[in-house]
């Protein structure tokens, strides 16, 4: 049995907890196939995947970005802008490529209001989740990393439509 999802573009943004990979299944693009690992799922209208052919990239993606990280060559960010990408930590305390959406005091739509010390909403372009961070968790991104494509693909469900909730329906 083949699931078949339908690529998107649009970008929402949820926080979620570390990525890990749940589900496997295949991408189908007109006769081609890809395998693929779901990393983040935040609805059938919104999940990300990673596609099974580019996960030596993401290990090595990784792997570059812990070395930096613990390098003293690592240099963090005087000053944060939106859509900047960073090399940003997550919770779990590993560092990965990410893009900041928001920042504190500015209001975006769709993003949740910042937590007492965080500074950046981002979101982790090879794991499509996204969360807030402090400043003190942004490093600035090496120039070989930024030339990477994403590895996280947003998707949804073809031929699924979202239901709508009445009111005091959860």
């Amino acid at each position: 049995q083949k699931l078949h999802f339908a690529s998107r573009t649009r970008r929402d943004v949820a926080e979620r907890e570390p990525p890990q990979p749940s589900f496997r299944g295949e991408v189908r693009q007109s006769r081609n196939s890809e395998r693929i690992t779901v990393v983040n799922i935040v609805d059938p209208h919104n999940f990300t995947v990673q596609l099974v052919s580019d996960q030596a990239r993401v290990e090595k993606i990784s792997n570059n970005l812990r070395a930096y990280s613990e390098h003293s060559s690592a240099t963090r960010l005087k000053q944060v802008k939106r859509e900047q990408l960073v090399c940003a930590m997550f919770n779990d305390g590993e560092w990965y490529r990410g893009r900041i959406q928001a920042l504190r005091g500015h209001k975006a739509k769709g993003i949740p209001s910042p937590p007492p010390g965080s500074d950046a909403y981002i979101e982790y372009t090879d794991f499509g989740n996204c969360g807030w961070v402090p400043k003190k968790w942004l490093l600035q991104l090496p120039s070989n990393l930024m030339k990477i494509p994403p590895m996280a693909h947003l998707c949804s469900l073809a031929d699924i439509k979202p239901t709508q909730l009445r009111e005091g329906e959860a």
